[in-house]
């Protein structure tokens, strides 16, 4: 159980970076609103990673 919820953490971080880029590309309005998120979002998930 413990090995699903890290997988499916790095899955949900994948998709994370993916439309981080993806904002990147196309809005940089969004792209702040998205890499706020993210920073703010990031160093929890990844704590519960390791």
């Amino acid at each position: 159980m413990e090995l699903l919820d890290r997988v499916s953490a790095r899955t949900i971080a994948l998709a994370g970076i993916v439309l981080f880029f993806t904002f990147l590309l196309i809005d940089t309005i969004g792209f702040k609103l998205w890499a706020t998120i993210l920073v703010t979002w990031l160093p929890s998930s990844l704590c519960s990673i390791a």
